[in-house]
């Protein structure tokens, strides 16, 4: 599923979440827009965590404030 760094997650997101639970098939949440003004990593992960457990591991982290 794929988040936008700005917005956050959606209601279309939340829904998507459901239908892959519901049927049993993994996911994975790729964070994009990173290059945007008032994007961060860390408060989309908190987003994430908050909406869908804390169960939600980072794979990659950013290096420094430039990469985000």
């Amino acid at each position: 599923l794929v988040i936008n760094a700005v917005s956050g997650v959606e209601v279309g997101t939340e829904r998507t979440f459901s239908i892959c639970t519901k049927n049993g098939l993994p996911l994975i949440f790729v964070i994009n827009r990173m290059d945007r003004e008032s994007a961060s990593f860390y408060k989309s992960l908190e987003n994430i965590k908050d909406s869908f457990g804390d169960s939600v591991v980072p794979l990659a982290l950013p290096l420094g404030q430039e990469a985000m």
